[in-house]
């Protein structure tokens, strides 16, 4: 390619030599050419820009019509789609007189592209009709390919799943027939994006895998990073995060080299929607702010919907309903006045979460059911499967436990048939809520078990520990609802082991990520790893630590809010990069497998630590009930206490009485703080008396003259036990 433009620079010299405006013009469209093909397009618009300047001098309408087209084409890559239409329009009117057929389709080609990407689908199909039938006139076979592609696309775009996949087969079957490796691996990632959609991530990913080493090997970036992109969502969907984080890490490196807008958009918002199921809030919501601020910048209505619709659901897990509802709207909005009606059905279905966390349970239904009737005639399986999961719920929080049960037995088989494991754990928790209330505690318990080692299958496959922490945040309920059940059936038969089950349960939720880090420190992950890998994660993080400080600084000056958010978004690819590479390092030592599947010892290794004259008391805080186990060498008791609100209102309560002394507050005068300390070491034997009682008090004859240890949950790490002994 360098060779190719040095080139056409010497043959544009000797034109300008002998005073050849036509030959310059050519050289430079040509030169313009070989940098849109490396996807350098701001110097590809510069150079098609010079020669239009030609063009127009000479009054040679054609080249004047190709160079109109090439500049629109450049200003779509560049996200600047209002100026591109114009540009588009008179290049389509200048061939339509000139009678150049194959330049009109072209025209109308772009502006296809054009309306697809502001979410007209159907401004996108009028055009790519018109091109189609002139491309066929012509017998252009690749640009018809390409075309054929794109239609599937725009049909996938309104949800006609089927059509939009016999459009791609239609394509495939044109550029095989010539060889055309570019176009067949065009088809290919197109086509896994349907089977996609339809729920069938192993199909895609089929496609996906074939689709990348053909870009690849022909050194098509954009396409190549497209192929990882939807490889990285379809792993995603299948839970199995660190190879999707893989993924979206190797096409972001290629869409920010390249400059590819909407190619990293996508990336962004997949890339958060994983962070969140992660339980990385906070870095979903970097990756959905920049995607937004690139989708709006950029005027791309159809992703900026997704990237709304995103930040609206990372505002409702977060329990703010109003900024929820404003994003989730807007995005409604868009989808609406886009005819886009899948994701339109999405995100109707987040609203109707949104009105059942508000009380409004039968409104939900309803929006549940509309949802639900979009997506079963789009045969979209798996939001299908989300929004009967939706609708169990709902029925359940009305207490109908038989439709509950029969929509979440219905998103199971779907969550199965589509392979989302993170579905079906969740499905099984809600499947296990019905058969508790309903009296059948054993199917919930058995339930619960699947969906925990469901959870820690997908911890395994995570190999960065701070993923592995925060994606075990999130499943923190399974354990709670799995202890639950153990302990009601310890009740009912005391003499079996299911409290010694239930504290193991307990010990596996509290202590798995200090297990991690005890067991890859034992493991020594970094012993035969390549060399390169440790420098590069050394750089890494230096550079990390550089660019913070930076940002900090940034921060601290208005004038450099622009910086400030600059350097943010580099942090993000940057911290990215890292955790692949310490995912690399991880999994190139061969005691990895042993190391992830490493579980805590059981009760009886624990018994083995503690001296006769030594206790451990182990407790675990729920919503409607806690418990505490008195674990001694040779026995085990456990016993019930009240739910996670009234045990940790009064441990609050303990610690700012106990700590009243040290606190110093603003503005206050020493007869007031006087005052207030008296107030608290006045309060403080009450409040210490009946904390004794409700966290002490079942064992307080067993731990007379004992060492006593104890194992805090929650709010309970701020007590000091020695004071309430």
């Amino acid at each position: 390619n360098r060779k190719a433009i040095a080139e056409y620079e010497k043959a544009r010299m000797l034109y300008r030599e002998i005073n050849d405006l036509s030959g310059q013009a050519m050289a430079l469209q040509y030169t313009g050419r070989v940098y849109e093909t490396q996807s350098n397009y701001p110097r590809a618009l510069e150079f098609y820009s010079r020669a239009l300047e030609f063009w127009q001098r000479l009054d040679d309408r054609r080249g004047e019509a190709l160079a109109l087209q090439s500049i629109g084409g450049m200003n779509v890559f560049l996200g600047n789609v209002d100026a591109a239409l114009p540009l588009l329009h008179k290049s389509a009117e200048i061939h339509r007189v000139t009678g150049d057929k194959e330049g009109e389709a072209l025209a109308y080609h772009e502006t296809a592209n054009i309306f697809f990407q502001k979410g007209d689908f159907a401004g996108a199909l009028e055009n790519f009709q018109l091109a189609e039938k002139l491309y066929r006139d012509v017998g252009t076979k690749a640009l018809l390919g390409y075309l054929l592609s794109n239609m599937g696309e725009a049909y996938r775009g309104i949800g006609e799943l089927k059509t939009a996949a016999d459009y791609q087969n239609q394509a495939l079957a044109v550029f095989r027939a010539m060889n055309h490796l570019h176009g067949i691996a065009t088809g290919l990632v197109y086509l896994g994006l349907v089977h996609s959609e339809r729920g069938e991530a192993r199909q895609a990913i089929s496609y996906y895998e074939q689709a990348a080493p053909l870009c690849a090997s022909l050194e098509e970036r954009d396409c190549e990073a497209r192929a990882y992109n939807f490889l990285g969502a379809a792993y995603a969907s299948l839970a199995e995060p660190q190879r999707a984080l893989d993924y979206y890490a190797k096409s972001a490196a290629i869409y920010r080299q390249r400059g590819q807008t909407v190619g990293l958009i996508r990336m962004l918002i997949s890339s958060g929607a994983l962070y969140v199921t992660l339980g990385e809030s906070a870095r979903a919501r970097e990756f959905f702010n920049e995607a937004l601020s690139l989708a709006r910048k950029s005027q791309n209505r159809l992703e900026e919907a997704t990237a709304l619709r995103n930040v609206g659901e990372l505002f409702q897990t977060e329990g703010d309903t109003r900024s929820a509802r404003l994003y989730l709207e807007q995005a409604l909005s868009l989808q609406r006045a886009t005819r886009n009606p899948l994701a339109e059905a999405v995100t109707l279905a987040r609203l109707g979460l949104l009105a059942n966390s508000e009380d409004r349970t039968p409104e939900a239904v309803a929006i549940f059911e509309i949802a639900l009737v979009i997506h079963r005639n789009l045969g979209a399986k798996p939001d299908q499967a989300l929004t009967l999961h939706n609708l169990g719920l709902a029925h359940y929080q009305l207490g109908d436990f038989t439709k509950a049960l029969n929509h979440f037995d219905q998103a199971l088989r779907l969550f199965r048939e589509t392979e989302n494991r993170n579905g079906e754990a969740m499905t099984l928790h809600r499947v296990a809520m019905v058969q508790r209330k309903t009296g059948r505690t054993e199917d919930a318990r058995k339930s619960m078990a699947t969906a925990l080692a469901i959870a820690e299958t997908i911890r395994g496959k995570l190999a960065s520990t701070d993923l592995r922490s925060a994606y075990l945040a999130t499943v923190q309920q399974y354990y709670e609802l799995y202890v639950d059940l153990l302990m009601e059936e310890h009740r009912a038969h005391p003499q079996k082991d299911f409290a010694v089950r239930a504290l193991e349960a307990s010990e596996q939720a509290r202590a798995r990520s200090l297990v991690d880090l005890l067991h890859e420190a034992k493991a020594d992950l970094r012993r035969d790893v390549d060399p390169q890998l440790l420098v590069r994660e050394k750089e890494l993080t230096e550079l990390i630590n550089g660019k913070s400080d930076q940002q900090q600084t940034a921060f601290t000056d208005p004038r450099k809010a622009e910086l400030a958010k600059a350097l943010g978004q580099e942090l993000n690819g940057l911290t990215l990069e890292l955790e692949t590479l310490q995912a690399r390092i991880r999994e190139s030592n061969s005691r990895y497998a042993e190391f992830v599947s490493a579980r805590p010892s059981p009760i009886t290794e624990t018994q083995k630590l503690l001296e006769p004259d030594t206790v451990l008391l182990e407790y675990k805080l729920g919503d409607e009930r806690s418990y505490v186990w008195l674990i001694t060498a040779n026995g085990l008791q456990s016993h019930e206490l009240a739910g996670r609100s009234e045990i940790e209102k009064l441990a609050q309560q303990f610690y700012q009485s106990l700590t009243a002394r040290n606190q110093l507050l603003k503005n206050e005068t020493p007869g007031q703080r006087r005052a207030r300390v008296e107030t608290a070491d006045r309060q403080l034997g009450a409040i210490g008396e009946k904390l004794r009682g409700l966290l002490l008090g079942p064992f307080v004859s067993s731990l007379a003259g004992k060492r006593v240890l104890i194992v805090a949950d929650g709010a309970l790490q701020y007590v000091p036990f020695g004071a309430l002994l």
